[in-house]
């Protein structure tokens, strides 16, 4: 099942598109997590705040993503990285929704700063 039909049975008609870079480009979730100009941007900002740096192949897959132990050095950046991994997904998929349901959006920068204080809490509580 798809995320449009999920939200075609209840009523709700959201576009096929990509409405992070507003192109034509069909919204999967390669392209939405990783793929997309607009996330791109957010990870590559996210991942050079946190001092990390960004691997040789993109990251494509959730999976190599999650386990990729290298974008932020030490045992500590393991951590740090797979908080900041989880945290990004969250804040894209916010955003996704809220420029769907609200009309609502941020800049990739805007959104990079709210991950990192999401990332600050979660290590401090977790």
């Amino acid at each position: 099942m798809t995320y449009k039909y999920l939200l075609l049975r209840r009523g709700c008609n959201a576009p096929e598109q990509c409405i992070m870079c507003e192109t034509d480009t069909r919204e999967t979730d390669v392209h939405l997590f990783w793929r997309c100009p607009f996330t791109s941007t957010f990870w590559a900002t996210l991942i050079d705040r946190l001092g990390g740096k960004l691997p040789e192949q993109p990251l494509n897959s959730h999976i190599a993503a999650w386990k990729y132990p290298r974008i932020i050095g030490g045992t500590e950046g393991s951590r740090t990285w797979q908080t900041a991994w989880a945290a990004g997904l969250w804040s894209i998929w916010r955003e996704r929704n809220n420029r769907i349901f609200s009309s609502k959006s941020k800049t990739s920068r805007m959104l990079v700063t709210e991950t990192e204080m999401d990332i600050q809490r979660w290590l401090k509580h977790c």
